[in-house]
């Protein structure tokens, strides 16, 4: 998160001496109020993966974690 929140402040003020360097770095323009929860909910579900319940999940790791040791 804090390399996240620089990176806005860095594209929020033009006059910051990394300002051209993080947009080079970015490539492309950035809206970090474009990125909609939603959305990115509705692309996962429809993902070809297994649906997994909260409770089976934790489970599984936890299973996983056991073998581990």
């Amino acid at each position: 998160m804090p390399g996240y929140e620089e990176l806005l402040v860095v594209l929020a003020d033009r006059k910051h001496p990394e300002h051209r360097r993080m947009k080079e770095w970015l490539g492309r323009p950035y809206d970090p109020e474009a990125f909609s929860v939603e959305k990115v909910n509705r692309f996962l579900a429809g993902l070809p993966w297994p649906n997994v319940t909260e409770p089976a999940l934790g489970k599984i790791l936890l299973a996983r974690d056991r073998a581990k040791s």
